[in-house]
């Protein structure tokens, strides 16, 4: 194989995949790199050290990386020319060598280019995020005991808001999208239909299970004690709530996971994992808010009726209370977020509806969408978020802080 820009080392070898999905890999790996954008000159370098003193160490000499870059974000343009941000044979040299390593990529919130590093994850159906967390001796830390942090993250990495799927306020695309919602699925909970961007939230059964399937596994390889699906199933039920619940018919078909008491929890006959359970993003009402059925929920009904768009929230410690950080009485601040649009106008259809069904179909058909993984059976979410609501919600916090002599707005996105 032979590149237009990318130079192969003569001293390095293939790493290649067996039938099983193990891996031969050679005394002088070639591992591609992209050394990224902004901090990445420096991160990148940097790394390649760290990594080779590390590998240097733990063979003695007889192992040794072969370094081969390959480009992406702005050092592809200043190498290819044009537009060319992920060049096609970037993405064929990273898929030849089944290793690679990116610094960071440029990401830009807004404008015509789209998301790189997702790119990169839906073209190579990089679907896990896997983030261990863990404390190291000697690291300050705000908590009293980090310790006793010891986890590992798996997070969905094509589906959902990952899919990249979206169109920007007022554009043309934007406009259909709401139009069809509106006139064809009997939309109604779209605030500010005029002025709204749209993103698509697809979350299939296969997609699930394959990311919780990993999950479970590592933690039978790995003697983890628990696994733990974390949802908004309160708010969307069909793609959040259908998450969970697919993650524990998983659990007991492939697993042999039991119901502990009257559920949902469960447990494995593997003693080294004693729970599967879900925990739901919220801060919980005292009404009843089902993650699946029928029921819409009580609370976001309310909120949309009486078109309560602040969740305010002040969070300060008050003396007294046990906390698990260090110095809690820094801790004064004000949250306030949306609730009434973005995943709290409660747009969704459960996957294999009808209504599934017509939305996906129109999305692939109509708008030229090619980012859902599973549209077969994808559970369908829309997010509405618009001019006038991010601004009402804005305006609200800055004439708070200013009021009450806050020391600043911060913008989480």
């Amino acid at each position: 194989m032979t590149y237009q820009h990318i130079q192969i080392p003569a001293d390095g070898r293939k790493i290649t995949v067996n039938a099983d999905n193990t891996l031969n890999v050679p005394d002088t790996p070639i591992i591609p790199f992209i050394e990224g954008d902004g901090t990445g000159v420096d991160i990148t370098p940097a790394m390649k050290k760290v990594v080779d003193a590390a590998v240097a160490r733990a063979y003695g000499g007889r192992r040794k990386i072969a370094w081969m870059e390959v480009y992406a974000g702005e050092k592809a343009v200043k190498v290819y020319g044009g537009d060319q941000w992920l060049p096609d044979e970037t993405v064929q040299a990273v898929k030849d060598y089944v290793i690679s390593i990116k610094g960071p990529l440029t990401t830009p919130t807004s404008g015509g280019i789209r998301s790189l590093n997702v790119a990169l994850r839906q073209m190579l159906d990089l679907y896990v995020c896997l983030r261990p967390v863990r404390y190291f001796a000697g690291v300050p830390s705000p908590v009293k005991a980090p310790e006793k942090v010891d986890m590992v993250i798996f997070r969905e990495n094509t589906e959902d808001i990952y899919a990249g799927v979206e169109w920007e306020a007022n554009s043309d695309e934007a406009k259909r999208v709401i139009k069809y919602l509106q006139r064809q699925m009997g939309v109604k909970k779209i605030r500010f239909p005029a002025t709204s961007a749209i993103g698509i939230k697809p979350v299939s059964i296969e997609g699930s299970e394959r990311l919780i399937r990993k999950a479970i596994q590592y933690a039978l390889d790995n003697g983890r004690k628990s696994v733990t699906l974390v949802h908004k199933g309160n708010i969307m039920k069909f793609t959040e709530g259908g998450f969970k619940k697919w993650g524990y018919e998983l659990a007991a078909r492939e697993f042999g996971a039991r119901v502990i008491g009257e559920g949902p929890w469960m447990e494995l006959p593997e003693e080294t994992v004693s729970a599967v359970r879900d925990y739901v993003i919220s801060i919980k009402g005292p009404l009843t808010t089902p993650t699946s059925g029928g029921i819409r929920s009580l609370n976001v009904a309310l909120r949309q009726i009486l078109d309560l768009y602040v969740c305010l929230r002040p969070v300060r410690y008050f003396t007294g209370v046990p906390s698990p950080v260090k110095a809690p009485e820094k801790v004064d601040m004000v949250i306030f977020r949306e609730n009434t649009e973005d995943i709290y106008a409660g747009v969704e259809w459960e996957a294999n509806s009808d209504e599934a069904k017509r939305v996906i179909k129109y999305l692939l058909r109509q708008m030229g969408v090619k980012k859902i993984r599973f549209p077969a059976t994808s559970a369908i979410g829309i997010k509405p978020v618009s001019i006038e609501g991010s601004e009402r919600l804005i305006r609200k916090a800055i004439q708070y802080a200013i009021d009450n002599k806050r020391r600043s707005v911060t913008l989480v996105h």
